[in-house]
């Protein structure tokens, strides 16, 4: 176990795959740009250059920010999921330039905000340096049934069994401690995603000809934009007109823009691709959509509500522990794309439920998901995993 004097500051390596649009790297940002710098040293390794999330935040300039071209693994197989498990001298050949690098700068900490399959790099880094290692787990990903699902499970002990966790969600953490997943030496936590309020202060909004509806997330597996569309094809088109709002990168190569061609509902579709300052855009939205079929804690969804926006969530447990039915939100089966058509009319005709469901979820943000200092409880972990 590391042991830091107390004038010698801790020094902590976040290390995350970029920095562009995503939740998990506004976490990481939200973490350093808050920190306690009298007491922590903070370097953030970016393994892909991609850093232009950077540009909306107000980063100290004590942190240092490395960037690489790393190669990250694409075998998402169970071989795949061996080979990166157990085969260190696999790892390296990709890997051997980000662990000279990150062990030279001698980290007390090393936090790992990255896809298991890339978990090996740490353990290859603790036995050069002995630092203590962190994973943030930021996605429910082990918890589905069937054969290939346990062996993954077992493979994946391997690597989790290293690391100190922390699970952003109640459900992250019942699947890791159900499936045996933390090491019998190994703390592990559960610290919520939360958004620093300041930043988000909904204005009336202007007036427009038409209901604006919006959904914030990466086109592709597992968000349910497919779902969505046939949604959306469903609505009742009379009356004032509608426009959905898509934004975020696209992974899908533009599949989800044929599907709205071939419904003959593309008019009525924006893609807007990724949009960094996005507070501003969503004030002026009516409401939002959130039909995802696996989540953590998802920071789109908090910023459209912490913007007074009504919600309509798919039922996974990720989402529905923070929307309530008819409460802050509406919430429907995952999957149902009827049903789902169904609450996007009934929002749509009636701006007094959204006006209610908008004050609820704003409320729900204040009271469990809002803060001033995002990384205070990443720092108290850090100490009870050094010991103090």
């Amino acid at each position: 176990m590391t042991m830091k004097s107390t004038i010698d500051k801790i020094k902590v390596i976040h290390v995350v795959s970029d920095l562009s649009i995503g939740g998990i790297q506004k976490v990481v940002l939200d973490i350093c740009s808050s920190a306690d710098l009298t007491k922590y040293s903070l370097s953030i390794c970016v393994l892909n250059p991609k850093i232009d999330l950077l540009d909306t935040y107000e980063m100290p300039s004590e942190i240092e920010i490395k960037t690489y071209d790393y190669q990250f693994e694409d075998d998402f197989s169970l071989i795949g999921y061996f080979k990166n498990s157990f085969f260190k001298s696999y790892v390296l050949r990709r890997a051997k330039f980000v662990v000279e690098d990150i062990v030279n700068m001698k980290p007390d900490i090393l936090h790992f905000h990255l896809h298991p399959l890339e978990l090996m790099t740490g353990i290859l880094i603790q036995k050069k340096t002995a630092c203590n290692l962190i994973f943030t787990e930021h996605v429910k990903r082990l918890d589905t049934n069937g054969f290939k699902m346990k062996i993954l499970r077992l493979i994946s002990r391997s690597i989790y069994r290293k690391f100190n966790i922390i699970t952003v969600s109640s459900g992250i953490y019942n699947d890791l401690k159900k499936f045996k997943l933390r090491g019998d030496q190994k703390k592990m936590v559960t610290i919520n995603n939360k958004i620093n309020l300041k930043f988000f202060n909904p204005n009336p909004k202007k007036n427009k000809d038409y209901i604006s509806v919006v959904y914030v997330a990466r086109i592709g597996y597992p968000k349910g934009h497919e779902d969505l569309i046939h949604a959306w094809s469903k609505i009742n088109q009379s009356g004032i007109p509608k426009k959905l709002f898509l934004i975020g990168p696209d992974s899908f190569n533009s599949k989800i823009q044929n599907l709205a061609n071939d419904l003959k509902v593309s008019d009525s579709i924006v893609f807007m691709g990724p949009m960094y300052n996005i507070k501003d855009f969503l004030n002026e939205c009516d409401f939002g959509v959130f039909p995802s079929y696996k989540e953590g804690l998802p920071i789109a969804l908090l910023e459209k509500m912490a913007m007074k926006l009504p919600v309509i969530v798919s039922n996974i447990t990720e989402l529905t522990s923070i929307v309530e039915d008819q409460v802050n939100g509406l919430v429907f089966t995952c999957g149902n794309v009827v049903q789902l058509s169904e609450k996007i009319n009934r929002l749509a005709e009636d701006i007094q439920l959204r006006n209610r469901l908008g004050e609820a979820a704003r409320k729900t943000v204040e009271v469990c998901f809002g803060t001033d200092n995002v990384a205070h409880e990443n720092e108290r972990f850090y100490e009870m995993v050094m010991g103090n």
